[in-house]
């Protein structure tokens, strides 16, 4: 796990590949999101993480996730449910970030409650881009 700080908004980061974690965080700070982010590597990990995150009033619960549907240990739909199940976390703005192109994968985080799936980009530029679709997704919601 790691926390790159800023300040401002919390997102949990669900991605067990540390070159796509890099290639998120950057985006972040190139499209200049203030916010605080935290990574988890497993499923088991993010539900340990949610469990704390959307039970504790003391913790700060995240504005926006941004997960892996292919995580290992924990199903996205499962990892997407648990949180959808939590009073404090149930709104929370979920991005899926996969390298899954089937329309099953999409359908599915449709239907347990994912507000955005985009494919990884291959390309530097358009995975910085990521970074305007969160900053995007964070001013709309507030």
């Amino acid at each position: 796990m790691s926390d790159f700080v800023s300040s401002g908004f919390h997102i949990l980061v669900a991605e067990d590949n540390p070159g796509d974690l890099f290639l998120i965080q950057e985006a972040l700070k190139t499209h200049q999101v203030p916010c605080r982010v935290h990574a988890v590597e497993t499923g088991e990990e993010f539900l340990a993480y949610a469990k704390e995150a959307c039970h504790e009033e003391e913790m700060p619960k995240p504005d926006l996730i941004i997960l892996d549907w292919s995580l290992p240990r924990g199903s996205g739909a499962q990892l997407v449910q648990a949180i959808r199940e939590t009073e404090r976390c149930a709104d929370a703005y979920i991005l899926v970030l996969s390298s899954s192109l089937s329309p099953k994968d999409r359908d599915d985080a449709a239907k347990a409650g994912v507000n955005q799936f985009l494919s990884k980009p291959a390309e530097l530029d358009e995975f910085l881009g990521i970074g305007a679709v969160v900053k995007h997704a964070l001013i709309q919601r507030n």
